[in-house]
C-alpha cells in the first residue's frame, strides 16, 4: 500500500481481496477499482481522492464506498449481506402499503457532504417523514435537502471506520442494523445514536417484530413468507 497527499499516485493491493489504483490528474490517469471476494479494505485518504474515485467509477456493481474524513472504506457485497438487506426492503414496502405512510425509495444513493467531509452509500434508504421536502427533485443535495429518514445497514463483518459517526455527521435520524438476523433500531439523539424498541418511521413496528419477520424469511418459501408477513403487518396495524 502506498500513497500521499497532493498529486501523488495511489496504489493499493490486497491479494485475493482488492486492487485499487488511482492515477494522477497530471498524467491523465484514471482512478480504477477492481474488487474480488468479500473482505473490506480501509486506506487513509482525502476528500478529493474520494470524490475522484466516485466520479471516475460510476458503475461500481456490488462495491460500497464510505469516507469518514480521513479514511476510505471499500466493501464488497455478498449474498450474506444482500439477502437480509433485500428482505428488510420488502418489509419496508409492505409496512408502507399496509399501514402507511408513503415513502420515497432512494436505495444505495451516494450521500455526501463536502463541507463535513463525510459520505457513504447505504444498503437501503428511504424518505418517510420528510418525503414532501424531496418530492419533485430528481437529484438530492444534502446541503439543501434533509438526509433520508431511514437507512438499513447490514453488518456482516466489523468495520474499521466509524460508520455511525458518518451517519451522525450526515444526519440520518433512524437506522435499522442487521447482524446475525437480528434487527436493532437506532435513533439519533442529542448525544448520538441510542437503541430503541420501536421505529419512528413506522411506529407500529418494533425491533423484535422486524427480527421475527426477517428470521421467518430464511425458514419459508418466498410466497408463503410474503403472505404471512402481510397478515402479520396488518395485525400490527389493528393493535396500534
Amino acid at each position: 500500500m502506498s500513497g500521499s497527499s497532493g498529486k501523488t499516485t495511489w496504489t493499493v493491493k490486497k491479494t485475493k481481496s482488492f486492487s485499487l489504483s488511482c492515477g494522477t490528474a497530471d498524467n491523465g490517469g484514471m482512478a480504477t477499482l477492481t474488487a474480488v471476494e468479500v473482505p473490506s479494505l480501509v486506506i487513509e485518504s482525502s476528500w478529493d481522492t474520494y470524490e475522484r474515485i466516485l466520479s471516475e467509477n460510476p458503475e461500481r456493481g456490488g462495491l460500497r464506498i464510505a469516507f469518514d474524513g480521513k479514511h476510505l472504506e471499500f466493501m464488497v457485497l455478498s449474498t450474506k449481506h444482500e439477502e437480509p438487506n433485500r428482505t428488510l426492503a420488502l418489509i419496508v414496502e409492505m409496512l408502507s402499503e399496509e399501514l402507511g405512510p408513503d415513502i420515497r425509495r432512494v436505495g444505495s444513493t451516494t450521500f455526501r457532504r463536502r463541507d463535513k467531509e463525510a459520505g457513504f452509500e447505504p444498503d437501503s434508504s428511504y424518505y418517510v417523514q420528510n418525503l414532501a421536502a424531496v418530492e419533485g427533485f430528481e437529484e438530492i443535495d444534502l446541503t439543501r435537502h434533509p438526509a433520508p429518514d431511514l437507512t438499513i445497514e447490514v453488518e456482516v463483518s466489523r468495520t474499521a471506520i466509524d460508520r455511525f459517526g458518518i451517519f451522525e455527521t450526515i444526519g440520518i435520524p433512524e437506522l435499522w442494523t442487521v447482524r446475525d438476523r437480528k434487527v436493532t433500531i437506532f435513533l439519533l439523539r442529542e448525544n448520538g445514536y441510542q437503541t430503541a424498541d420501536r421505529s419512528v418511521a413506522f411506529p407500529a413496528v418494533t425491533a423484535a417484530d422486524l427480527s421475527w419477520m426477517l428470521g421467518e424469511s430464511f425458514e419459508k418459501r418466498s410466497r408463503v413468507w410474503a403472505r404471512e408477513t402481510r397478515q402479520f403487518i396488518r395485525s400490527l396495524g389493528a393493535k396500534s
